[in-house]
């Protein structure tokens, strides 16, 4: 019998060592070795999602304790197509641990009422790596027989499925795709130390924009959280809505509902016990528009001053009449 070489006891060392801190070993073991290894789906099966049709993935009816202090569910819609983009991102890969990392340009032609059967409907429309890209259309149907359903507005979102530890990790699932990925991430970082490069520098955490009105604070708590544990992107986008119709009450009319929301971008995840400052500044308005740019930040229990922004947005705002 050979000897066993240094390299082949160091490949047979990082490989016990992978096995024995994979975060679901015990669970997949109980689901069969092949899942195991290479993940819940297969490549095939996951290619085949992008051509699937959109799916109803949740329905519910709008309470009238939803409503904002405007009576409007602006805020409400976006926290439910995030969870509806959520539970497409888990039924297609198999994976329970996703981030939402960027959400697009939604407007809102119409508003959902009081009374009214809200259901949510998603598609699968880009595979990548870590991240996937999922459409979501809202759609209201008003109480009574034969009310056809109308849409409110639509939204793309972007979700990166995560490890235990918060990393990205492939959508393939299986502990050899994340091994692979993970010996890539440090090959990575060894090439950089022998080559002598400069890291990327990462930049600072900026300031707060200087506002007229002061921060809203929110705490951050169990039941705002995703099942990766970070607090989910709907549930930022609803405080943020709410913070910029709040600012839309020092003008000149009393109640204001969301036409558009910009495109944005989580920059840093929020952790449960966090405290949130949403941040908002009008930019612009007249008797038929209002504009409030709104900017989040999340901080730490033991340092409360110590702010990171994790996304910005504007919001435009028109007034509500009544017929």
């Amino acid at each position: 019998m050979k000897n066993t070489t240094p390299a082949t006891a160091v490949l047979a060392a990082l490989l016990i060592s992978i096995f024995s801190i994979h975060p679901n070993v015990a669970e997949a073991k109980r689901q069969g070795w092949k899942r195991f290894l290479f993940g819940p789906r297969s490549k095939a099966t996951l290619k085949a999602v992008v051509k699937q049709p959109a799916k109803l993935y949740a329905r519910d009816v709008v309470a009238a304790l939803d409503a904002n202090s405007h009576e409007t569910f602006s805020g409400l819609l976006m926290s439910k197509m995030d969870e509806a983009a959520g539970a497409a991102a888990r039924g297609a890969t198999g994976l329970s641990r996703f981030v939402t990392v960027r959400a697009s340009e939604m407007n809102f032609p119409t508003q959902a009422k009081a009374g009214d059967s809200l259901s949510l409907y998603a598609k699968v429309t880009r595979l990548g790596s870590t991240s996937l890209t999922i459409e979501v259309e809202a759609k209201r149907r008003a109480p009574g027989p034969l009310r056809a359903e109308q849409s409110v507005t639509h939204g793309t979102f972007v979700f990166v499925a995560m490890d235990r530890w918060a990393h990205p990790r492939p959508l393939k699932g299986g502990i050899i795709p994340w091994a692979g990925n993970r010996l890539k991430k440090l090959g990575k970082k060894l090439r950089a130390v022998l080559t002598r490069t400069t890291p990327k520098a990462i930049a600072p955490s900026l300031p707060p924009p200087e506002s007229k009105t002061l921060p809203v604070l929110i705490e951050a708590r169990h039941k705002d959280k995703n099942a990766a544990g970070q607090i989910f992107g709907g549930w930022l986008m609803s405080q943020m809505d709410k913070a910029a119709t709040d600012h839309a009450l020092d003008t000149t009319f009393d109640r204001w509902r969301t036409k558009r929301v910009e495109s944005m971008e989580f920059v840093s995840p929020v952790q449960v016990g966090q405290a949130v400052s949403v941040q908002t500044e009008i930019v612009h308005r007249d008797a038929e528009m209002v504009k409030v740019e709104v900017a989040a930040y999340r901080a730490p229990r033991e340092e409360p001053n110590q702010l990171t922004k994790v996304t910005s947005a504007l919001f435009t705002l028109k007034p509500l009449r009544k017929d």
